[in-house]
């Protein structure tokens, strides 16, 4: 049942996005923006929201390749140093999210060291 609700709930948030789309503009006036009412169902209730990710950063960027890779690890170079956070947790982030078991010089770790 579990399951089955989960399933529901990516259905709605997938109806109230397209319903949207293509969107010449995005803002929390728009029926995605609005929380789902909480419903009773047998057991329990069900609800839910949609929450705009856009502003948030993406660490994968820092292993991803193709256009805008490298712009994408600039700028989350540029925040870190900025924020005066080490290059050392920058490069221990990327190792983190790739899929390879290589360390990235100056500070990243694999694997290997998070099983020990």
């Amino acid at each position: 049942q579990a399951q089955a609700l989960a399933m529901a709930g990516v259905q709605w948030a997938r109806q109230i996005v397209f319903e949207n789309a293509p969107p010449s503009t995005v803002h929390l006036g728009q029926p995605w923006a609005f929380r789902l009412p909480s419903t009773p169902i047998e057991n329990g209730s069900i609800g839910g929201y949609i929450t705009d990710a856009q502003g948030r950063l993406n660490v994968n960027n820092l292993v991803a390749t193709g256009p805008g890779a490298t712009a994408a690890r600039a700028a989350l170079q540029r925040l870190f140093g900025e924020l005066g956070v080490p290059a050392t947790l920058l490069n221990a982030i990327a190792d983190w999210v790739d899929a390879d078991d290589q360390t990235t010089d100056g500070g990243g770790a694999e694997d290997n060291y998070y099983l020990a």
